[in-house]
Order: structure tokens, then C-alpha cells, then sequence
């Protein structure tokens, strides 16, 4: 079965993936569809081997025998490289994003750190949805929410970079940093693969300039997490 998916209205066409892994695609904000698409750009197949699956760009093999999570998360770095190699000034972070006013609150982090409950305990306090887990950050210093089938014709400036790990008990205990800390802190969450976090640095330091927050810390339940990060930016 081949379908195609468009990122950032970009076409990938698909061999191999079921419906149900197609859907599960869509879900995550792609775009998907029936052949013909006059502009896909690359080849992503899937291979079944029992329980696991080989994943393949075109014909280089990439990743074999492997859970179907984890052949999602390398399929979206690899679409992530692919979106790069059409609009080379967006870089990609493991962040999420809620919209703030005029522009946008980045939480940057790791899996399992709690950026995503500290994204909707935000929400539930004023903010509006923007992105969860990845991002792009143009040179501008603006971040828009990925994947999307096109890019979003307008990014939002990042007013403030909360860095905050969650871990059970704690309070909220962070300190502030340069625009400089900030960037070498954003440079270890890059989420493409194969990429040098050096190249990026100059690019990061915009967003982290015009950032008028940048803190980095350990916090306790999203809750007062969030009312603590608010006030922090009520200057």
C-alpha cells in the first residue's frame, strides 16, 4: 500500500506502513493521502519482520528490527533533515511551545521531563496550544509548531525559555541564564540526527537574545509550576 505524507508542504511517499500506522501518522499532525503527489521528495519504506519492523529511505536501510515507536521517532527525524535540506534556516528542538500574549513560552527538555504536563497546566491558565515535544526556530528567533502538513505562515517570537525538570517533591528551584548558557543548553536538544550542535549555535543565540526569560531548574507539580513561571514573566 503506498500513500504519501506532506510535512511542511513537503511529499514523502510511504511503501509499506498499514492504515493503522498511517492514522497514527495523521494524528501526529501530518498530512496523508492516496498516490499520485507530484512533489514527493523521498521514499520512506517499512518492512514487517514478526512483532518488528526495517526502515528504509529510499533504498538505504536505516533501522532494523525495531518496535514500531521507535521507527516513529526516526522516521520524524529524518523528515525533520528532510524539511531542512527545503527551508535550511529552521532548526529543530525537543520542546514544546504554548502561544503567551504576542509570542510564545518554549519549554525545552528531554522525554520524560515534564514539558508537555507543564505545557497544559499553562493552557489551563491563559495560554493557547502551540507545540508539543518538537518545534522548529527560525532566524528570527520565532518557533513554530511541527509536524504540520505546511508551514505555518507565521511563527511566533519566543518571549521567554523555561528549562524546568520535573521531579516529584521538589519545589520550584531554577536560576537564571545568558543568552549564551541558553544557547549551549537549546544545542543538546536538537532533535535531528547526525548534526553537529555547533553549526547551530549562532542561530539558537538569536532566539535566546530576544528571549526577555531564560531559566533552567528543577520544579515540583506542573500546577504552581506554571503560576511560579507566570509571575516570572510578569515584569
Amino acid at each position: 500500500m503506498s500513500e504519501t505524507l506532506a510535512c511542511y508542504g513537503i511529499g514523502i511517499l510511504l511503501e509499506g506502513f498499514s492504515p493503522q500506522q498511517i492514522e497514527e501518522l495523521g494524528r501526529e499532525g501530518f498530512e496523508t493521502g492516496p498516490l499520485p503527489h507530484p512533489q514527493a521528495a523521498l521514499t520512506f519504506r517499512l518492512q514487517t519482520e514478526g512483532r518488528y519492523f526495517n526502515f528504509s529511505v529510499g533504498e538505504i536501510p536505516t533501522v532494523s528490527n525495531q518496535t514500531w515507536p521507535l521507527i516513529k521517532q526516526v522516521l520524524l527525524s529524518y523528515l525533520q533533515l528532510a524539511v531542512r535540506g527545503m527551508i535550511p534556516e529552521l532548526v529543530f528542538v525537543q520542546a514544546d511551545a504554548v502561544a503567551w500574549g504576542d509570542g510564545a513560552i518554549l519549554l525545552p527538555g528531554r522525554s520524560f521531563a515534564g514539558k508537555t504536563t507543564l505545557g497544559r497546566a499553562l493552557v489551563e491558565r491563559g495560554c493557547r496550544p502551540w507545540a508539543e515535544r518538537h518545534c522548529a526556530l527560525d532566524l528570527a528567533g520565532c518557533v513554530y509548531p511541527f509536524p504540520r502538513s505546511e508551514q505555518p505562515a507565521q511563527g511566533l517570537p519566543v518571549r521567554g525559555i523555561f528549562e524546568c525538570t520535573y521531579v516529584p517533591g521538589h519545589t520550584w528551584s531554577v536560576a537564571s541564564l545568558t543568552p549564551g548558557q541558553a544557547s549551549l543548553s537549546l544545542a543538546t536538544l536538537l532533535a535531528s540526527r547526525g548534526e553537529s550542535p555547533s553549526a547551530f549555535l549562532p542561530r539558537l543565540a538569536e532566539t535566546c537574545t530576544r528571549a526577555a526569560v531564560r531559566l533552567h531548574g528543577k520544579r515540583g507539580e506542573a500546577g504552581p509550576a506554571a503560576d511560579s513561571l507566570l509571575a516570572e514573566l510578569a515584569f
